[in-house]
């Protein structure tokens, strides 16, 4: 038998449906039958599907086989130019066992208006799950609307909504999530003051005056029958000075996440590149309650570790937490200011939790267009290299409402929030997605990941 060679001509390779002429994704007519049979012998060789179709796991499969040899800086571009075809169907590259491109399960929509309308709540994003004083799940939402844009009616944030779907209630979270009720009653309420486009003062005395466009929570956490809401109170979307005024922290004092409040407690933003304009929390159950900050904007790279008592009195005193930094050639915990870079990435939005006996931490990574994990035993060790499970792509027009390129990628994704009933080995992922140019889908999802 003759050794099969590279189907397309000279200067063209397999990519993207919105390259150039040059780039053949598999999806146009005008594609011809042996250039889309020989996409699906290189997805044949590798052993994974077989679409015919520039899709992501063929992508992250030429991203893995650039980056091994060599060939392009990480993460690759992961178009199958001739040497990429050539090195799997006639040189027999594989990926290293232990080292195939990983990829969430999508389990289904948790938002949109024929599953959360009932509550007022059809375009959303975030879904941010966290274990309230009572042992159910609220899950937080960013910016919410009646209908399913964003700019219709009922604008609100945060808003939470309620689920028993998993451990507390015996249930699977792998087939879906069941609502309970919202916070509020049939409709779910803002559950913390948003001032919404007007001038605020905030802070004793009013000594810091800020107009806020909006806010928008990033994390919560109950302690003793109490819970702590971090949030970003937003200045301006499109400022290019700065984005949030601060983040601050709203208490509740009944187990149900039904009335919360803002109280003194905030980071007020020091400079584009504050690392404390974003904060999600976790119960390290060794009496502290641990925190990654970062600067709300992904174009400022950086993550901050810090951590607080569990109490009260020492989380709404930002002077009693602490920072994780490298100073006199080690690193050590050290009061506010302390602090350096534990994580240089650029970063979306961000989750913590502790997952059986390992941390771990999932964020959006823009960089990469995916959600990424990183593993550790101890907190304060070293932490493993990202994983991207959850992978960007593009709409296209015969998917308009739906989810990106089929086989694996998502358009215009970002989040990526742990579910507190999470184990290694079925870790459940909300995840975000918003085609701003259509102004829908806006809506959360979930998704199923096990870590290696």
């Amino acid at each position: 038998m003759s050794t099969p060679t590279f189907p397309l001509p000279a200067g063209y390779y397999y990519g993207p449906v919105n390259g150039p002429q040059q780039s053949i994704s598999g999806q146009y007519q005008t594609d011809k039958p042996e250039w889309v049979a020989g996409l699906k012998l290189w997805q044949q060789s590798l052993g994974i599907e077989t679409t015919g179709i520039w899709d992501e796991v063929s992508r992250c499969h030429a991203q893995l086989l650039q980056v091994s040899k060599g060939w392009q800086a990480p993460p690759g571009n992961g178009y199958i130019y001739l040497k990429e075809w050539n090195e799997v169907v006639q040189g027999g590259w594989r990926p290293e066992v232990g080292k195939s491109p990983q990829f969430a399960r999508f389990i289904g929509d948790i938002t949109g208006v024929p599953i959360t309308g009932q509550f007022g709540v059809g375009g959303t994003d975030l879904g941010i799950p966290f274990r309230l004083g009572n042992g159910s799940v609220m899950y937080l939402f960013g910016d919410t609307f009646e209908g399913e844009k964003p700019g219709s009616a009922g604008w609100r944030s945060p808003v939470g909504l309620r689920s028993q779907t998993g451990a507390t209630a015996g249930t699977s979270l792998a087939t879906g999530v069941r609502w309970d009720n919202a916070a509020g009653g049939g409709y779910a309420k803002e559950l913390t003051e948003n001032y919404h486009q007007t001038k605020i003062a905030v802070g004793k005395g009013g000594a810091y005056s800020f107009s806020e466009y909006s806010v928008i929570p990033s994390g919560a956490v109950y302690v003793n029958g109490k819970g702590y809401m971090f949030t970003s109170s937003v200045h301006d979307w499109n400022s290019k000075n700065w984005i949030t005024n601060f983040c601050f922290v709203s208490t509740c004092s009944d187990i149900y996440g039904e009335n919360w409040s803002r109280s003194d407690t905030f980071w007020p933003n020091n400079g584009r590149a504050d690392l404390h304009q974003q904060i999600t929390v976790a119960d390290g159950r060794d009496g502290y309650i641990y925190a990654v900050g970062s600067s709300f904007s992904r174009a400022i790279p950086g993550m901050l570790l810090m951590r607080v008592e569990a109490n009260e009195a020492s989380l709404l005193d930002i002077g009693s937490w602490n920072e994780w930094g490298f100073q006199n050639n080690m690193w050590s915990w050290g009061p506010p200011g302390h602090g350096t870079p534990f994580l240089s990435d650029s970063c979306g939005e961000t989750s913590l939790q502790k997952v059986g006996d390992k941390w771990v931490f999932a964020y959006f990574d823009p960089d990469r267009y995916s959600v990424v994990i990183r593993v550790t035993d101890e907190i304060d060790h070293v932490w493993s290299d990202p994983v991207a499970y959850v992978h960007g792509g593009d709409w296209l027009p015969a998917y308009d409402r739906g989810y990106g390129y089929p086989a694996g990628s998502y358009a215009q994704l970002y989040g990526g929030y742990i579910h507190p009933d999470s184990t290694p080995d079925s870790l459940f992922l909300t995840v975000s997605q918003w085609n701003t140019g259509a102004g829908h889908p806006y809506r959360a999802m979930l998704f199923e990941v096990s870590l290696p």
